[in-house]
């Protein structure tokens, strides 16, 4: 999100005192011409003020006049530095890498390692330089260079997307150096990290501390704000989201970071149901400030506040629009959805049918289908079998039983499938196979926590189908087997009908004398 702007002036301020260090104590202990080291020395100040031409002109003079001097070495250096602010890297790098194999410049070995990494950062061959700030940190522990070369291989690592990698060299540079400046900038980075490895739970837990940290920053204080109310957002803490995206977007100053948190912000409230305020912010997001990916989790937001709101021929050109525009996959497939659940709440359910299927084939050849939410898929096939058994299709609705993987959402999806196929069959006076349904939930799904309620339902069926005394055994079982269960009152109340009906008026009477207390 930031690049190392911080931490350039703090190179410079290493890389001027250590040279001037060299300089000084060079010309403390070596036979040389004041004017040579008056040279160098003006040079160095020339580069320190910003003026890398006037440097450049005064180090080819130097290397023209002191062609054997020993500080040759540090003078080719400072070019190649000059040469790296003035953008011309290839120039930079040319004279880095002659230096690196050099003999006599064994003593600058850290600073070439240093500055070749950093020509390779300006290029975005991160790759490699991450290669040179880790020799550095290997060879020259001591090395003035060491906090800069962690924090930089760190961000090279971020850039390069090894998020786990980044994390840990930025955690080695805060307990190495814990006061330099770099260990602060670590510790936002550190944070950034996170959030691109989805770890919300460690987010949340520690990002307090860097609040402190930034407290008076009114570029990254933002962000923080963001990052938390993303994690509390995809933890399920729409409540806290809501307030902390809503801190970020009025402490936001640039449009398109802004136009994000409130984005976050609306789809808060639209899962909080606030369906008012989830418009209102809606609203006011400008579509030009999006990206791509976010523009489309815009539409979709949209797109589920008009089906929330009943708006349904609205909702669908909606998530037709989605479609049609090629989204993110899994944005796509919510559209699929969404557009589905509309021709369904319109009754049209052979058009729904038609797209769940659609849906779910796209799922089935996906090359990453493994990454997809399996939450999705189990709705879109659970509103598949609802469909089918809406359009009288009740077979078609058991093929989707059983295509259903039983994980931990699916298993609850097709025990709810199989009630609503249970009572398609008993709506149409199908009884037998109704009880054959509950029957199979009894049996494959005992330990549900709907085993009491497909015990009741099979008894009901029972009496429905006037076999009274298979209805009686089966109210006996439930009223035994879950005394307490929701559906006792409704057991006993049905034990003492189905005695009724059989003309065991003395075992009715006792009955519903039990269900009146």
């Amino acid at each position: 999100m930031f690049h190392r702007e911080s931490r350039v002036g703090l190179k410079i301020k290493i890389v001027g005192v250590s040279i001037l260090i060299l300089f000084f104590v060079s010309g403390v202990f070596a036979d040389e011409d004041p004017k040579e080291t008056e040279l160098l020395f003006m040079a160095k100040k020339a580069y320190e003020d910003g003026f890398y031409e006037v440097s450049l002109g005064m180090l080819e003079r130097f290397q023209k006049n002191y062609k054997g001097s020993v500080k040759a070495t540090q003078a080719t250096l400072l070019s190649a530095e000059c040469y790296f602010y003035q953008g011309r890297y290839l120039e930079a790098l040319n004279i880095l890498e002659a230096l690196s194999s050099s003999p006599q410049a064994d003593n600058l070995k850290d600073a070439i390692y240093f500055w070749l990494a950093e020509v390779h950062s300006k290029g975005n061959n991160f790759q490699k330089a991450a290669v040179f700030y880790q020799k550095l940190i290997d060879n020259f522990p001591q090395s003035s260079f060491i906090p800069a070369a962690y924090y930089s291989l760190g961000w090279s690592f971020s850039q390069l997307n090894e998020f786990n990698q980044a994390m840990q060299t930025f955690k080695s540079l805060m307990e190495k150096f814990p006061n330099e400046p770099q260990s602060k900038d670590a510790a936002f980075k550190l944070i950034e990290c996170l959030y691109n490895l989805k770890k919300y739970y460690e987010l949340k837990a520690q990002i307090k501390p860097v609040f402190k940290l930034y407290s008076n920053d009114q570029i990254r204080l933002p962000y923080l704000y963001f990052y938390l109310a993303e994690s509390e957002y995809y933890l399920d803490d729409f409540d806290q989201s809501a307030k902390d995206y809503l801190k970020a977007a009025q402490v936001f100053k640039e449009p398109k970071v802004q136009a994000l948190a409130k984005l976050g912000l609306g789809w808060s409230y639209l899962k909080l149901a606030k369906y008012k305020e989830a418009e209102e912010v809606l609203v006011d997001i400008k579509s030009t400030a999006l990206d791509k990916k976010s523009l489309d989790i815009f539409l979709l937001g949209q797109a589920v506040l008009m089906s929330a709101t009943n708006r349904v021929y609205e909702a669908k050109k909606l998530y037709e629009q989605l479609i049609n525009l090629g989204a993110d996959q899994l944005i796509s497939l919510q559209a699929y959805l969404g557009k589905a659940d509309a021709h369904y709440n319109l009754a049209e359910y052979a058009q729904a049918i038609n797209i769940y299927k659609e849906a779910l084939d796209k799922i089935n050849q996906a090359a990453d289908q493994d990454s997809l939410p399996l939450e999705l898929i189990d709705k879109l096939n659970y509103n598949l079998g609802v469909a089918y058994i809406k359009q009288g299709q009740i077979n078609s609705s058991l093929d989707v039983y059983n295509s259903i993987i039983e994980n931990d959402n699916g298993l609850a999806i097709k025990i709810n499938l199989l009630f609503q196929i249970g009572q398609a069959y008993e709506d149409t006076q199908e009884f037998v196979k109704a009880e054959e349904i509950y029957e199979k939930i009894i049996k494959l799904y005992a330990n549900s926590a709907d085993a009491d309620y497909a015990q009741y339902q099979l008894a009901c069926v029972q009496f429905k189908r006037l076999d009274y005394d298979q209805a009686i055994t089966s109210f006996r079982l439930m009223l035994k087997k879950y005394p307490q269960s929701k559906f006792i009152p409704d057991a006993w109340y049905t034990l003492g009908m189905a005695y009724f009906q059989q003309a065991d008026y003395s075992k009715s009477c006792e009955v519903f004398v039990k269900f009146k207390d």
